[in-house]
């Protein structure tokens, strides 16, 4: 479940926190921690409406309305109608607020503390940061990504997902499998994405395995706007990009087929390394989006079993079978891989339809089920 706003005292010494307005507020939702101190100041020269994100905790020192004490209550205003889910205000400036500002805080439900001034705002901001971390690792935690990997999770545990990560997903989602040639600080990119305010609105991450999910979402159902999204993230991040591959998925229902972006993305690294091919999109995985859902299918490991064990101690026949298979069914390519020449191919081959009894089929079948065999062995052995 996302943070609460009467959690906050839980994540600080409580005798250094009080609560001084919006008592009925205390059950709204935080996904993001924000600071609030010059942005209401006569010479801050863009919308101010427009800088705080919903669902939103603010931190302020109130030095804005030093020697202006109504502008509180106008601060207070901007922030409620921007969907912020409440504020925690330095005890320096400010000992108490303004009866009025008390009074909107109040009436609107609006959650509002003070702390002490020997409270540094940066601990605190660390900390609800940390806590909406905490949070998220348990809805996406390497369990819950295994499952939607798996398809097994089901539309009501999606939608708690869905509504519970700090992400406010748009109307549309795509994830990456991300991996590196490097050991990844993992925590440090984590970390990276919160503590950026442009990026967290966009995007969020989970550790898997060796590497990390990278969810995105947009209101638009378009492939180019959803790779600048991808690539303003990852140029936000700890990341060497000339070190990491990238396995994207489709283009999904953020709500409703967010597993559906996780497993794509997974099964295009899967495909990658099963294959030594990089495959960068889902789309392009061809029969391996079939096969790595069907791996554990009686059907699938019967038939591929028959043919593989067939030839599996026959070391030339296994070679040429797996060069043939991936250079995509050309002879002379998989001579080429082999170091033989063309007829020692073609004759292997020939055996190969005769030991696993295919002499019968056309070219196409068998390469269809030689390549079958194969790409499951190979999954098989991941």
């Amino acid at each position: 479940m996302a943070l609460k706003v009467k959690e906050i005292p839980d994540l600080m010494d409580k005798n250094k926190i009080t609560l001084v307005a919006g008592r009925n507020g205390l059950e709204r939702d935080i996904f993001s921690v924000g600071i609030a101190d010059y942005e209401f100041l006569d010479e801050f020269n863009y919308s101010v409406e427009d800088e705080f994100e919903p669902d939103c905790f603010v931190i302020s020192s109130l030095i804005f309305a030093q020697g202006h004490p109504e502008k509180v209550l106008y601060a207070l205003k901007i922030l409620f109608h921007s969907g912020v889910s409440g504020l925690a205000f330095k005890e320096a400036l400010f000992q108490k607020l303004p009866p009025e500002a008390i009074a909107f805080a109040n009436t609107n439900d609006f959650p509002i503390f003070s702390f002490r001034k020997d409270v540094h705002s940066e601990d605190f901001i660390f900390q609800i940061t940390e806590a909406v971390l905490k949070d998220d690792h348990q809805l996406l935690s390497e369990e819950n990504l295994a499952l939607m990997i798996q398809n097994r999770v089901s539309n009501y545990d999606l939608q708690k997902i869905t509504r519970g990560i700090s992400l406010i997903l748009k109307r549309y989602a795509m994830a990456a499998y991300i991996t590196s040639t490097e050991s990844m600080n993992i925590g440090r990119i984590l970390r990276s994405i919160y503590m950026s305010k442009q990026i967290r609105s966009k995007a969020i991450m989970a550790r898997y395995g060796d590497g990390i999910f990278l969810i995105v979402t947009g209101q638009v159902k378009d492939e180019n706007h959803f790779d600048i999204l991808m690539k303003n993230v990852l140029e936000s991040c700890p990341i060497d990009a000339g070190k990491i591959n990238i396995y994207q998925s489709n283009i999904h229902s953020a709500h409703e087929e967010l597993d559906d972006c996780i497993r794509e993305s997974y099964h295009a690294y899967t495909a990658s390394v099963a294959s030594g091919k990089k495959f960068e999109n889902y789309s392009k995985i061809g029969t391996y989006s079939y096969l790595i859902p069907l791996l554990e299918s009686t059907a699938l490991e019967s038939f591929s079993k028959r043919i593989f064990d067939a030839i599996a101690d026959k070391r030339d026949l296994l070679e040429t079978a797996e060069a043939f298979i991936l250079k995509g069914g050309e002879v002379a390519a998989a001579a080429a891989e082999c170091g033989c020449h063309l007829n020692t191919i073609r004759y292997r081959l020939g055996r190969i339809r005769e030991i696993t009894g295919m002499e019968e089929m056309t070219d196409f079948e068998f390469y269809e089920a030689l390549s079958t065999a194969i790409k499951v062995r190979c999954l098989k052995d991941l």
